[in-house]
């Protein structure tokens, strides 16, 4: 639950988790352009960042993305895991310098497939890589367990993160 008084931004950030969400399970939505915060004209052309921090099957990782609304485009994204405080990043990818991370995987098939993905997606400006991962690729989850994690975390946004509005009923009682 969130609790806070009244016009202190509840509800904004709920928008926030339900949008991030949404870009996460499909790409960035269309109706974005004029979703920057607006005090200043300088905030237009500012990223608007999304992290989160996810532990599954007791395993902990960061998740992030950055995008500009009003361009309507992802500018960074990485997905880090972490071990005892130490972070190692399993990918980082910038939209804007066109680069990747190489993957390091120990399963070197993984490791090109991972890069082939990537280098198809290098300037996509409106998918995520980890939803990329995610479309019609049940094989490279059935032949390489190292890639497991991205199925996942992105799972986890699909099926355990609900988003629930306070005007919206959670069940019907």
């Amino acid at each position: 639950a969130l609790f806070g008084a009244n016009a202190s931004g509840k509800s904004m950030f709920v928008e926030a988790i339900s949008f991030s969400q949404s870009t996460i399970l499909s790409k960035l939505p269309s109706e974005i352009g004029r979703l920057y915060c607006r005090t200043t004209e300088e905030n237009r052309t500012k990223p608007t960042y999304f992290e989160y921090r996810i532990i599954i099957a007791h395993r902990e990782f960061e998740y992030s993305f950055s995008c500009n609304l009003d361009e309507r485009r992802i500018e960074t994204e990485k997905l880090v895991e972490i071990k005892k405080n130490k972070k190692n990043i399993l990918y980082f990818r910038d939209v804007n310098t066109q680069t990747f991370t190489e993957f390091n995987f120990k399963d070197k098939q993984l490791n090109t497939k991972l890069n082939l993905y990537a280098s198809d997606i290098r300037n996509e400006q409106e998918v995520l890589f980890l939803t990329i991962l995610n479309q019609n690729k049940s094989a490279l989850y059935a032949e390489h367990e190292e890639a497991l994690p991205f199925k996942e975390i992105y799972e986890w946004f699909g099926s355990s993160l609900s988003v629930n509005y306070p005007d919206i009923m959670i069940s019907p009682y």
